[in-house]
């Protein structure tokens, strides 16, 4: 798949309809090769990897994210009717890799729930590679590719650029707040893994790092947390 060409974007749609889905995807004139899986845990969602122009995608998501099942784009952020509601359809703004890409969306490996147009070989490559670098990964890493779309809902690059520049522009009261609020997303993803993977030793440090490596908190808010500044 043409990395240029390639988004990569989820929606909490049951996965029933999965295949209805598709089939509106492919009804745009720019979809070339794909990739959609749907995920059942931590709850029904569908992972898209798609070779397509951004203004099908925009008419793509209004029509059956917005439109059809309403969903939002964004957080609820405080003060809002849908505070504390996670996101419930995204895209990536960049990606870094497309077989990094493809190994994710493939991951679950499960056929039932695959809808592809890549050649049947090249799926097995891309599953394959997938389950050997699973071997390599540490609980914790594992733990965070497993629940990354869990996380992204609560701690979404939008969100975590609102809170870091009302911190930044010292607007009193706002900046408290923001820095509260983005503890409290961290201590969400953190219980939550305490809860699945149980005691680890350092599991608070090899946490954060993880957090940080993967971009989904600033290196001020590591040195905050980690040197308690």
């Amino acid at each position: 798949m043409d990395k240029k060409k390639t988004l990569m974007f989820m929606a909490h749609i049951p996965i029933k309809d999965i295949s209805d889905c598709v089939s509106t995807l492919l009804e745009y004139k720019s979809v070339e090769n794909y990739v959609v899986c749907g995920e059942t845990t931590p709850y029904e969602h569908i992972h898209y990897l798609v070779e397509m122009d951004k203004k099908d995608y925009s008419a793509y998501a209004k029509r059956v994210f917005i439109d059809k099942y309403k969903l939002r784009g964004q957080a609820g952020r405080k003060g809002t009717p849908n505070e504390g509601k996670p996101r419930q359809y995204g895209k990536v703004r960049e990606l870094e890799k497309v077989e990094s890409a493809i190994s994710y969306t493939l991951k679950d490996n499960n056929e039932h729930l695959r809808y592809s147009n890549l050649e049947k070989k090249m799926i097995e490559d891309y599953l394959e590679k997938s389950f050997k670098k699973e071997e390599r990964k540490t609980k914790i890493e594992k733990w965070m590719e497993d629940n990354k779309t869990y996380i992204l809902d609560l701690y979404i690059e939008e969100q975590n650029d609102h809170w870091l520049s009302q911190m930044k522009e010292g607007q009193g009261g706002l900046s408290r707040m923001s820095f509260d609020l983005m503890k409290y997303a961290m201590l969400k993803v953190f219980s939550k893994m305490r809860t699945d993977l149980g005691h680890i030793q350092g599991i608070r440090k090899l946490f954060y790092d993880e957090m940080l490596k993967q971009q989904y908190i600033s290196m001020e808010h590591y040195c905050s947390v980690i040197y308690r500044m």
